[in-house]
């Protein structure tokens, strides 16, 4: 297996081919995650034949406010796509529109369009900030296809329509989401009522109709909605799987086992609100910590978890920060076992 290993950075300029980590030259880093990817497709579009790994790695902060298009590539389980931000580039569970650090996509339009199998993203805040499109819009993925997003922040800064993070109409597209967190003003949030989709330990705060969205092939666990002003946890479609759940109405008892029915925010988080320019959804000792389950080893932050597992993407208890490289994926590329998720 081979590594393919690119840069991107917003303080880069078009021109550069991407292998160096730098803003000047021949090989400095794309200008915006969007221009990764086209040269990713026009170049090594292939990535079964060796396998290789088209790796796409961020370490310095910024707004990218191009929509990242995600297509033209050939992948297997082997040969895959990974996006990753490390260093300054990763956030730290809050966005970059409270606290300006780490790297932010965050576009007028869709934030990510995903076209493509056996892709996996770590540590990236993805965002629109548009009054309808999604912070990430899966678009014409195939069966199995295996989309991983480890440790992600989706927010919507302007949203008024739709469903904010994951727009998905793809009935056989396989999907899995670990310490994950969106935050969106105006939105319904997570829609995978079509995905296979399994999901642990995430949050999503909204202030619109539904804030998670599944149906009888999601499996979810150590997950949080709040905010909505129908449901928390949409009721209407053929119960999920899943338990250790929790929601700021009672909604979350409906289709889940062993949860929490009706939190407090305020007295879970550190400052509970959908907007994402002043969200923060660190997690107070309150009723949500010790009382998950599983054996997740990270947060959203990368700090390790101990202890009894708590609901939510971040680990009250807290641990040591685990610095890159990311244990879900080798030093080299390789791709490793994740929880929940496939190999």
């Amino acid at each position: 297996m081979a590594e393919l290993l690119h840069f991107f950075r917003t303080d880069s300029t078009a021109g550069g081919d991407g292998t160096g980590d730098t803003t000047t030259g021949a090989t400095r880093a794309f200008p915006s995650l969007n221009a990764g990817y086209a040269h990713g497709a026009a170049s090594h579009s292939d990535l079964t034949a060796t396998p290789d790994v088209f790796r796409l790695r961020c370490t310095t902060a910024g707004q990218d406010t191009t929509t990242a298009t995600l297509s033209g590539f050939t992948t297997s389980a082997a040969g895959y796509i990974l996006t990753e931000c490390t260093g300054a580039a990763r956030h730290n569970g809050i966005s970059r529109s409270k606290s300006s650090a780490g790297y932010q996509l965050l576009a007028s339009n869709d934030g990510l369009r995903l076209s493509e199998d056996y892709v996996r993203f770590v540590g990236i805040e993805l965002g629109t900030s548009g009054s309808s499109p999604q912070a990430m819009d899966s678009q014409a993925v195939g069966a199995t296809s295996d989309i991983r997003f480890d440790e992600c922040l989706f927010v919507c800064t302007n949203a008024t329509v739709g469903s904010a993070f994951i727009f998905d109409s793809v009935a056989t597209q396989t999907m899995t989401l670990t310490n994950c967190l969106g935050i969106a003003s105006g939105h319904r949030g997570v829609d995978i009522r079509n995905a296979v989709t399994t999901m642990d330990h995430c949050g999503w705060a909204v202030s619109g109709q539904y804030a998670v969205a599944a149906n009888a092939q999601n499996t979810i666990t150590n997950t949080w909605a709040i905010g909505a002003t129908t449901e928390d946890w949409w009721t209407g479609g053929t119960a999920p799987s899943g338990s250790h759940n929790a929601s700021q109405d009672a909604s979350v008892s409906t289709d889940y086992s062993n949860s929490v029915a009706s939190i407090t925010p305020s007295s879970e988080f550190t400052n509970p609100t959908a907007v994402p320019s002043t969200a923060d959804f660190t997690l107070l000792d309150g009723s949500l910590d010790a009382v998950g389950t599983g054996s997740e080893t990270l947060d959203i932050t990368g700090a390790s978890r101990t202890g009894t597992a708590d609901i939510g993407p971040f680990n009250f208890a807290g641990g040591g920060f685990v610095p890159y490289p990311n244990p879900r994926y080798g030093m080299d590329g390789g791709n490793q076992a994740m929880s929940g998720g496939m190999q």
